[in-house]
């Protein structure tokens, strides 16, 4: 399962790990010297640039850029007893700083996904519990460029994914029946948009963004009566959401979106093949959905989980590799290429939201799985036109 899963155990916020089945990859790549592209590397443990990192024990799920000195981070620390508390962090173009949350953390917290539409009007969401038995509120924060104030906590089960553009917002929600529901603010009002689906299968929203005022997409990850996952398509006309659960890809899950220039859009995520997982994507051209080219070689990628536009009109990429190493990809118009970035020694990275202000100036976020207790640690790389670090 995968570690942006989240239950409720013991009252506490938590992230579910995904299985790290890399014991057996991990040695053979050992041995031969290859990194998931293929290609002899020489040691790739290389700690971050201290100021650009964070560091605590905890996880990161997304990131919003505005300008190479304006950034917004979000996620959640743990403590040893395994609690979590929401994690808000700002960029100032010279370090990292961590923000009080409104209204406090409650009893467990923590902030799923941010949206920016400018430096005055940014968006995070997430869940929050005031007690150790108690149900999760759904969080939903707003910066006016001066203060982070709430401006929803009462509807839903908890927000996995925010959308924003200077029209309209969007934040996906379950109810507590475990069904879709969406939160919309247009014309300076909040309104609750249902969605019509069936009890079974049961989906999961993990990602949306909007194409146009009338168009926007949502996906994520349902599973059938035999348990197995696979991932759906949401679409917004204007008065009405509709649910593909036939995708181009036919993978297992889309965990990231974005929308770019001329209507077009990325949707990525992950799919189960025959000797491994592999990090698959989807193209909007403004008429259809249609598989992309992935990296090459696919040996064992494990997934994308997030996936950004660079103006300009190529993007980025990032996820997850069952063989221990940071996944990094960039489009090139034609297909996807890996990156070469930065892997720790000692833990697994796994990497939840990308963003870009330009071809010089990008953040990827996310956080290490290792041995120790807690065995969460934040992780964040930043991309300066020519590598990460």
């Amino acid at each position: 399962m995968r570690p942006t899963e989240r239950r409720f155990a013991e009252g506490s916020w938590q992230r579910v790990v995904r299985p790290v089945i890399v014991m057996g990859v991990m040695a053979l790549m050992a041995a031969s010297g290859l990194s998931p592209a293929g290609k002899a590397r020489a040691s790739t443990s290389v700690a971050p640039a201290l100021s650009t990192s964070y560091n605590v024990h905890g996880a990161l799920y997304g990131v919003a850029a505005i300008s190479p000195d304006n950034a917004w981070a979000v996620g959640a620390t743990q403590s040893s007893a395994g609690v979590w508390k929401a994690l808000l962090l700002h960029w100032n173009g010279r370090t990292w700083q961590r923000v009080a949350v409104p209204g406090g953390y409650g009893y467990s917290s923590g902030l799923s996904a941010v949206a920016a539409v400018s430096a005055t009007d940014v968006y995070a969401v997430g869940d929050i519990a005031n007690s150790a038995d108690g149900q999760p509120l759904t969080l939903v924060l707003h910066w006016d460029g001066k203060s982070w104030r709430r401006v929803l906590k009462t509807v839903g089960f908890g927000a996995t994914a925010v959308a924003a553009t200077p029209q309209q917002v969007w934040v996906a929600t379950m109810t507590r029946g475990n069904f879709i529901e969406f939160l919309h603010l247009t014309g300076g009002r909040w309104y609750v948009v249902p969605v019509s689906q069936p009890a079974n299968p049961q989906l999961q929203p993990k990602a949306v963004t909007v194409v146009s005022p009338t168009l926007v997409f949502a996906g994520g990850i349902y599973f059938d009566k035999q348990g197995r996952d696979h991932d759906f398509l949401m679409r917004w006309n204007g008065s009405v959401w509709k649910i593909t659960l036939q995708t181009p890809v036919q993978g297992q899950s889309v965990w990231g979106m974005a929308s770019g220039p001329d209507g077009v859009a990325w949707a990525v995520g992950q799919k189960y093949g025959g000797d491994g997982n592999y990090a698959v994507s989807m193209h909007w051209s403004g008429k259809s959905w249609r598989a992309a080219p992935g990296p090459s070689p696919l040996f064992d990628t494990g997934g994308f989980d997030a996936v950004a536009f660079i103006p300009g009109g190529t993007a980025w990429a990032v996820g997850f590799a069952l063989t221990g190493d940071t996944l990094i990809a960039h489009w090139t118009r034609n297909a996807w290429t890996w990156v070469a970035a930065p892997t720790p020694a000692s833990c697994q990275p796994i990497l939840e939201g990308i963003a870009a202000t330009s071809n010089r100036d990008a953040w990827t976020v996310g956080y290490c799985f290792g041995s120790e207790t807690p065995p969460y640690m934040t992780e964040i790389l930043h991309w300066n036109g020519k590598t990460w670090s």
